[in-house]
């Protein structure tokens, strides 16, 4: 059922591989935020939900202003400034296969687990330098605008760090191992997905189990710490989790 639906997506498509290129990194960038963000108004506006919003003091709210400057800065990056650095980084990626033939079980198990790896080591280590002091107050900084976030400031950042800190990570795998445009497609929906929700200041009752809300909160609110990506191995190796576990988001 999945190779025919592609077939059908494959054979309707008259721009060839540049087409499916933008066209999945509009879908995974500007339509998960977009959906998100559009169900968590959605959800305020009816007053559903309220029980698992994160408590925030007053002063770590973001202003009106702020949100708007987010919604419409997020909005270009994700729609217009991604999409063309698509395009003409496309060639970069000529170990990404775009046959008809999608990968089996296996091969798809194989590529997503390595874009989670390098996902995983690469943004703990860009994040981690971003917040050294020569660095933060010239791009990181600007992340850092949001004390008590939404989920589409996940993507309101410098554009460097834009393309360092979230573009790299994110598709590092596909730049050093061979995998099916559809694998990258479907890891990069999933980490857009996680990075969306893990803003949203929410914990919802599954979230619990990975806990990647409350640590992300917390970065946000300390400004040090939980520099990792979804489950931040990396801050149990290095330690750099010791004050999220000493704090109240721990138990959130």
């Amino acid at each position: 059922m999945i190779q025919d639906l592609w077939d059908r997506v494959y054979e309707a498509n008259p721009y060839g591989d540049a087409g499916l290129w933008i066209a999945g990194m509009l879908l995974v960038h500007a339509g998960v935020h977009f959906a998100y963000q559009s169900g968590i108004w959605v959800m305020e506006l009816l007053g559903l939900g309220q029980q698992y919003l994160i408590p925030r003091a007053k002063h770590q709210l973001p202003t009106f202003a702020l949100q708007v400057k987010c919604v419409i800065e997020t909005s270009i990056m994700v729609s217009c400034v991604i999409p063309v650095l698509a395009y003409y980084s496309l060639p970069l990626f000529y170990k990404l296969d775009f046959s008809q033939q999608l990968p089996t079980i296996w091969q798809f198990l194989q590529g997503f687990a390595l874009c989670y790896i390098c996902d995983e080591t690469i943004f703990y280590w860009v994040h981690r330098v971003l917040h050294h002091p020569k660095l933060y107050k010239h791009m990181h900084k600007k992340h850092h605008e949001f004390v008590a976030t939404m989920a589409m400031s996940s993507m309101y950042a410098h554009p460097i760090e834009v393309l360092i800190g979230i573009l790299l990570p994110s598709m590092g795998a596909a730049l050093l191992f061979k995998m099916h445009f559809v694998t990258l497609m479907a890891w990069l929906l999933f980490h857009s997905f996680e990075k969306a929700e893990s803003h949203a200041g929410y914990v919802f009752p599954i979230q619990s189990c990975y806990r990647n809300v409350s640590k992300r909160d917390h970065h946000h609110v300390e400004s040090r710490g939980c520099y990792g990506s979804m489950f931040m191995i990396w801050d149990k190796v290095m330690g750099t989790d010791a004050l999220y576990l000493r704090s109240s988001h721990a138990k959130l």
